[in-house]
């Protein structure tokens, strides 16, 4: 961006002013490129920040000051927002401190999302305390279904290791007791019976397995989630 787009952009924001203050305004902005010289205008469209801050500014302080060359001075005297061409940063041609424009309308804007984040906050806090009867005793049933079905878990996979472990000692003691004379029958019920506990155990394992593998990282997620859903918006205010 270079000075004449700066100017009539600055122009465009300044409509729906009063002609002569609008004219004033540009005249000052147009002289104080001229002042910095063409080598410095980048620098000076830097200091200034956007046409739009600036306009804004301009609407926000149009309170009857005017434009010197010392910068803009309000009705009681008080010093430009502006800085002069050729002072140092931070400090008009005479050494006072200044406060430009941009800055001043920063300042109001973050004062104003700092009030509005405040009372987002106040406004979470009174409704989730208005919402516990609801979400407390929702949310602790949740906790107990997740441990109850995490002790579940737990329970099969013990139990399948224990009855693979069944199945392993009755194979062997029935293949001792057919070699020890116990009648074939009885010892090929023995070994089918084993057989079918070993099945089983195995599919209790296979089945915590999968349940560690899909189902407890689909649970948290779902855990996630209902957090993000409950405290998201208190979280991003903050």
């Amino acid at each position: 961006m270079n000075k004449e787009e700066f100017l009539r952009q600055l122009e465009t924001h300044l409509s729906g002013m009063p002609e002569s203050e609008k004219q004033e305004a540009l005249q000052y902005y147009r002289d104080y490129f001229e002042d910095a010289g063409p080598d410095k205008e980048g620098e000076v469209i830097d200091s200034l920040g956007s046409p739009a801050d600036v306009a804004r500014s301009i609407r926000e302080e149009n309170d009857g000051g005017e434009y010197t060359e010392n910068g803009y001075r309000t009705a009681d005297r008080s010093n430009a927002y502006m800085m002069q061409p050729g002072a140092a940063a931070g400090q008009n041609t005479d050494g006072a401190s200044y406060t430009s424009f941009n800055s001043a309308s920063a300042g109001a804007d973050a004062e104003k999302k700092e009030k509005k984040d405040t009372a987002v906050i106040v406004l979470s806090i009174i409704l989730i305390i208005l919402t516990c009867p609801i979400w407390i005793p929702a949310l602790c049933g949740l906790i107990g279904l997740i441990v109850g079905l995490i002790g579940s878990f737990i329970g099969f996979a013990i139990a399948g290791v224990i009855m693979v472990i069944a199945c392993v000692i009755a194979l062997i003691a029935s293949i001792v007791g057919m070699c020890a004379g116990v009648p074939a029958a009885v010892g090929f019920i023995c070994i089918g019976g084993a057989m079918i506990v070993g099945a089983l155990g195995i599919f209790f394992i296979l089945l915590t397995v999968l349940v560690c593998r899909y189902v407890i990282p689909w649970l948290c997620k779902g855990v996630k989630k209902l957090w993000n859903l409950i405290f998201g918006k208190k979280e991003a205010a903050r």
